[in-house]
């Protein structure tokens, strides 16, 4: 499950922040989308709950800490 923070209309970075319980900030939907292809291409998100906002790590880089 993710759970992104604060949706815009602004083109994605490619970067991410992603944490269990992270404060709310925004992300672009973009992103979002992104995020969400990179996740079911990782194994290491299975049954896992993600808050997700923007502008950090690149996205499959910050999909592969967890």
């Amino acid at each position: 499950m993710i759970r992104p923070g604060s949706l815009t209309n602004h083109p994605g970075t490619g970067k991410v922040k992603v944490a269990d319980d992270l404060e709310h900030k925004q992300i672009s939907r973009e992103d979002v989308a992104s995020a969400i292809i990179a996740s079911l291409e990782n194994d290491q998100t299975i049954g896992k709950a993600l808050d997700l906002v923007g502008k950090v790590t690149p996205i499959e880089e910050a999909l592969r800490t967890l």
